[in-house]
């Protein structure tokens, strides 16, 4: 999170003072923690939160939620030191090569993403941890074949296990998930739910359930909850902000997609000022299918990577009022400091 705030900003003052030191000492825990095997590396103790509670057995080798955050703290290490012109530790590109992305389970082209070792989703469970690599730590590159199948397996059985156990707060989480898969309908259904679901007459956001029927988070099934028993949480109800930015902007593998949460029943969807990767701020509008003009401005200088919205070429026009052509399933887009470009249809 304090990388994100990096890239979201550019602020270099904060990510010397503030955020490496902490990033290099965290990491500095897992070095300790890896084991060496063969050719890789391993996490011999390991957890993905409240999975089987305070039981003897909630633990396991190669938890893939601590898979994910070590290979999500290694990536934002080296660029944080190469930005700042530290030399990265050896250890930390070989962790990238040798270590795990995910933990898997299953015979070779049925594997699906394991809580650890032996281990799949057993039950629902109002942790995604296992996912985590899918979002929020984007590890894992979805454009890849390979990965993809993986992905889709691991939400199948996600899926069959279903959100009989799920709190308020990882409803936006699951809606998230489903916004980097493209599953556009979902991820609102999700919100629509949380909110039907998940927060009181008052429009407070809840931890377990407003009313029984729909899971057995904070009450049976059946009959009636304890109204007096409200757990208040303002979790749920700060990640649907993100989710729902997340439905019309999104960063993943530095590249920024465009709508991709957004249904395709939503005839008129648009944004302006929303920040991304890189310290831009962008507006886009989609109408009947069809995404217009997008309006990048530029905080701090560079280049904005973006998934290209239309099926062929497009336009860049820059505050001087020169123009040129930008092509390929990823346009790049160079804005100098404090200026703004405009990205049309060819």
């Amino acid at each position: 999170m304090m990388f994100r705030y990096y890239r979201y900003t550019m602020d270099r003052r904060f990510l010397k003072e503030v955020a490496y030191p902490f990033m290099y000492g965290a990491m500095r825990v897992y070095e300790e923690m890896l084991e060496k095997e063969d050719d890789g590396f391993a996490l011999p103790v390991s957890v993905s939160p409240e999975y089987r509670g305070a039981n003897m057995n909630a633990w396991g080798r190669n938890a893939s939620f601590q898979l994910a955050c070590i290979h999500r703290l290694c990536e934002d290490l080296v660029e944080a030191a190469t930005t700042l012109g530290e030399k990265p530790r050896r250890i930390w590109s070989q962790v990238l090569k040798k270590l795990p992305k995910a933990c898997l389970i299953g015979p070779d082209g049925a594997q699906e993403i394991a809580l650890w070792e032996g281990t799949p989703l057993e039950e629902s469970h109002r942790h995604h941890s296992h996912l985590a690599g899918i979002a929020p730590f984007d590890t894992l590159d979805l454009d890849d074949a390979d990965t993809a199948g993986l992905v889709e397996r691991s939400l199948r059985r996600w899926l069959a296990e279903g959100p009989g156990l799920w709190s308020g707060w990882c409803v936006p989480w699951a809606s998230m998930i489903q916004t980097r898969v493209g599953s556009a309908d979902a991820a609102v259904l999700w919100l629509e739910i949380w909110r039907r679901v998940f927060t009181n007459l008052g429009h407070g956001t809840l931890h377990n359930i407003d009313f029984p029927g729909v899971s057995l988070m904070g009450g049976r099934s059946m009959g009636e909850l304890d109204k007096r028993r409200e757990i208040m949480q303002m979790d749920a109800g700060m990640s649907c902000v993100a989710a729902l930015h997340e439905l019309a902007v999104h960063e993943r593998r530095g590249v920024t997609y465009l709508f991709q949460g957004a249904p395709r029943g939503w005839k008129d969807v648009g944004f302006r000022n929303v920040r991304t990767g890189g310290a831009f701020l962008l507006g886009a509008r989609r109408t009947r299918g069809q995404v217009g003009a997008v309006r990048v401005k530029s905080l701090a200088g560079g280049t904005l990577q973006l998934a290209n919205p239309w099926d062929g070429a497009a336009v860049l026009r820059l505050a001087d009022g020169t123009e040129r052509t930008v092509k390929g399933r990823i346009l790049k887009v160079k804005v100098p400091k404090g200026k703004t470009a405009t990205l049309k249809p060819a």
